[in-house]
């Protein structure tokens, strides 16, 4: 009962206490993929091994009060080898935690992107010193690929932004797309996402925020612009402080969208 309630419990977590669910799979790591494996295998195992015992106990019990001669019950020949999967799976977790730790997906830093990529300073905003460039595609979740450039722009919850960044999404698991294009736009538009109209898009989201300068009266305000694309199983996602409509660039965005197609 224990594990399976460690079981429900783990399950409750992932998929809804999780800001975004959808996308912690994607971008999940190798190591966390395992974690998490060994977690739930573990689990299953103890469900099961003491499903079995439950069972053997029921059994001596029914027989003790119809004062029954029992048999020697016959040795478990997996039992040795359940203990020692039960320990590895125990074990293996806190391993990887310690040797592989938690790295930060924007750890590659770069003079040019070698990604499509569109610049803040071609929508009007300043040039970049270097950028942050990470392919994220891993066995479980897919492709993803990341590119943004400094400086940093702060924080959106415990979500870290860039001034300027684009985040391409190809789920192994296609159906994932579409709730992760609408976890994308609850979370970071709210509720000022406008649904735009694209050609060979199945949803397009658009947003901008205006932030008065209140530090610096004499210069501009802060500009936010969001911009997702979906097509089948892809998502695009965009954000920038640069001044110009997103909304007037929508064709390039698609010639990106489709240059990383072509990559995933």
């Amino acid at each position: 009962m224990i594990f399976l309630v460690v079981d429900i419990w783990l399950v409750y977590f992932l998929f809804s206490a999780l800001s975004l669910p959808v996308m912690s799979f994607l971008t999940m790591e190798k190591s966390e993929v395992i974690q998490f494996v060994s977690i739930i295998l573990g689990s299953i195992l103890g469900i099961l091994s003491e499903a079995k015992e439950r069972n053997e106990m029921w059994t001596l019990k029914r027989a003790m009060e119809a004062c029954e001669r029992t048999e020697k019950m016959q040795r478990n020949r997996w039992a040795r080898l359940n203990r020692l999967f039960a320990i590895v799976m125990s074990v293996l977790p806190l391993m990887l935690i310690v040797s592989v730790g938690s790295g930060s997906p924007y750890s590659e830093a770069y003079d040019e992107p070698t990604l499509p990529y569109l610049r803040a300073e071609e929508l009007g905003g300043d040039p970049f010193d270097w950028c942050y460039q990470r392919d994220l595609s891993t066995p479980l979740g897919g492709h993803v690929y990341s590119v943004g450039e400094t400086p940093y722009a702060g924080m959106i919850d415990d979500w870290e932004q860039l001034s300027t960044e684009l985040d391409f999404y190809a789920p192994r698991i296609s159906v994932l797309a579409a709730p992760l294009a609408h976890e994308l736009r609850d979370y970071f538009m709210e509720s000022g996402a406008q649904t735009l109209s694209l050609d060979g898009f199945d949803e397009a989201y658009y947003a901008e925020f205006i932030k008065p300068n209140t530090r610096l009266p004499n210069e501009p305000d802060e500009v936010h612009q969001f911009l997702i694309l979906r097509r089948g199983g892809e998502v695009l996602y965009f954000r920038t402080e640069a001044p110009d409509d997103l909304r007037d660039r929508l064709d390039e965005f698609a010639a990106i969208f489709d240059q990383y197609s072509e990559l995933s």
